[in-house]
């Protein structure tokens, strides 16, 4: 029963040991709570599709829709949503374990940062923001490009779904105290006060008042958080206006 608690007020030992024990019970409702909500919200990521796919494939085998283009694509969509949930499912696991093997080499944040944006050029336009890079000159750094790469894919992944139409997503790559930057930050409700706090928390579910689109598993920020410590770096949620999040490497 995780709501017992012992509630001994003594100053000696036995009443440091007590409140030990309380505090180890609280620590241990509180993560089943969040363990919670976050298998509730991977079953919903995952039921989702699942259920659109079995809809479809009924639907060809009963001839009641012919596979077209349009039928296959989407089809295509919820198995791509599935398989990047799974992979973010094993690197979310490998990053609280600390087992995901980083190899560093000389690399330029800036360029990083770049290339990172032209890949979501695409999903920016479908959902009408704008993305821009700032950059002066070469922000040099030892990282794994692969894991750095990913942590920049997820911020910008977020800063977009959380942006207004007609938005802006601003990456923002520099030297600061000798230390590689980059800053990720959109024109969103940016992140409630409980979320400033816990957003890079294991288990926490993302902040439905930054999505248009509801809840989600809340992955990207966990994962990133993971990366960047394994990096021996830094990553903080910082004043807006607006989401921002800045990486210090």
């Amino acid at each position: 029963d995780r709501q017992v608690r012992v509630g001994l007020d003594r100053k000696d030992e036995v009443g440091r040991l007590a409140d030990a024990f309380d505090e180890m019970a609280e620590q241990l409702r509180a993560t089943e709570a969040e363990r919670s909500l976050f298998l509730a919200s991977v079953g919903h990521d995952l039921r989702t599709p699942l259920a659109a796919l079995q809809a479809s494939i009924e639907a060809l085998q009963d001839g009641v829709v012919e596979a077209d283009e349009r039928q296959l694509a989407g089809m295509e969509r919820d198995i791509s949503h599935l398989a990047r949930l799974v992979e973010d499912l094993f690197l979310f696991a490998r990053t609280e374990a600390g087992t995901v093997a980083i190899r560093p080499e000389r690399i330029d944040l800036a360029e990083l940062a770049d290339e990172t944006a032209e890949v979501f050029a695409a999903l920016a336009a479908k959902e009408d923001v704008t993305i821009r890079c700032i950059a002066v000159g070469p922000v040099p750094a030892e990282a794994d490009p692969w894991a750095i790469g990913r942590v920049l894919r997820n911020l910008m992944d977020n800063a977009i779904r959380h942006s207004p139409a007609g938005g802006v997503v601003t990456v923002e790559a520099r030297t600061n105290a000798g230390r590689p930057t980059v800053i990720v930050s959109d024109q969103g409700p940016g992140f409630s006060a409980e979320m400033r706090v816990a957003a890079f928390e294991r288990f926490r579910r993302g902040d439905e008042a930054r999505t248009r689109d509801g809840a989600r598993a809340g992955l990207g920020l966990a994962i990133a958080r993971g990366l960047v410590e394994a990096h021996g770096g830094v990553i903080t949620v910082e004043d807006g206006p607006g989401g921002r999040v800045r990486v210090s490497l």
